[in-house]
């Protein structure tokens, strides 16, 4: 019997992954446009805004029925989400949905709408907040000229 012995060269490569194309792989990111009477506030990924009767929030109702840390608005990716923090109860509508009322829960805005603390949105003490939430970088409906 002859063995035969065949020399086998090692080779490597180095494989790089490409990136994933945003586009595809990943959803857009969403932006929230809030506007609170002559107020405008623009809201990117990453960003909490905080509502209530305190000086230290970004948006301060000064009213009785108001907690000092009523609310926050989350952006997080391609969600914006509002969490009640109060003893009162946060009022939301959206779209042409009924009003919710959400207390010391979360809830996720889309499209447009208005949130009000602590009082139904059809209350004449009620302190309106508009939103809009959009995707990517389209201009917004409520803020601007």
């Amino acid at each position: 019997f002859a063995l035969f012995s065949k020399s086998v060269e090692a080779t490597t490569r180095t494989v790089v992954p490409q990136a994933p194309s945003a586009k595809a792989d990943q959803p857009e990111a969403a932006q929230l446009f809030l506007k609170v009477g002559d107020k405008r506030i623009e809201v990117q990924d990453g960003e909490t805004i905080t509502i209530g009767r305190a000086d230290a929030c970004s948006v301060v109702l000064d009213a009785g029925w108001i907690s000092r840390l009523h609310a926050t608005l989350r952006v997080r990716g391609a969600l914006v989400e509002l969490t009640d923090k109060s003893s009162n109860g946060t009022y939301v509508t959206m779209g042409e949905g009924g009003e919710l009322l959400i207390r010391r829960e979360a809830v996720v805005l889309s499209g447009e709408g208005s949130i009000s603390a602590g009082v139904t949105l059809g209350d004449d003490s009620a302190m309106p907040i508009q939103f809009e939430v959009r995707m990517g970088t389209r201009k917004p409906l409520i803020v601007g000229a």
